[in-house]
């Protein structure tokens, strides 16, 4: 069994403000969320897609499946972001790993596998849980 990995998400980001999301490289999280009226706090009702890409914040402006995450918002809502980091070596997998534990709306499942990947998620990340183990025990 490989090393836990440790993937920690940093804040999210209002579709608004997706000019601040990092151009790193990384894991990102898309969200229907409720803004609230202060202090450019979210609330989270669903988590729609999780992507990963070597800019993050190109992905998010110009992905092709934004109308759909669109057409599942609810009135009042936006599209929210997160991010978190991860190198490019191990990114494909925690990437497969996070969406078949996580079994997502806007997620296809690939007929790549996660196999013996496991993460530990950190930081801010409401709707993800805290641990993710796939492949041998």
């Amino acid at each position: 069994m490989k090393e836990m990995i440790k993937v920690a998400f940093d804040g999210y980001w209002l579709e608004r403000y997706q000019s601040e999301v990092s151009e790193e490289g990384g894991i990102y999280c898309v969200y229907a969320c409720e803004p609230m009226a202060r202090d450019r706090l979210v609330v989270l009702r669903e988590l729609l897609y999780i992507g990963a890409s070597d800019d993050v914040r190109a992905s998010i402006t110009k992905h092709e499946n934004v109308k759909n995450w669109k057409n599942r918002l609810l009135e009042g809502e936006e599209l929210c972001y997160s991010f978190a980091r991860v190198v490019r070596d191990i990114r494909s997998d925690v990437l497969a790993a996070m969406v078949l534990h996580h079994r997502l709306p806007c997620n296809e499942l690939q007929d790549e596998e996660a196999d013996n990947v496991r993460l530990m998620i950190v930081g801010e990340h409401e709707l993800l849980d805290d641990f993710v183990a796939i492949g041998d025990e």
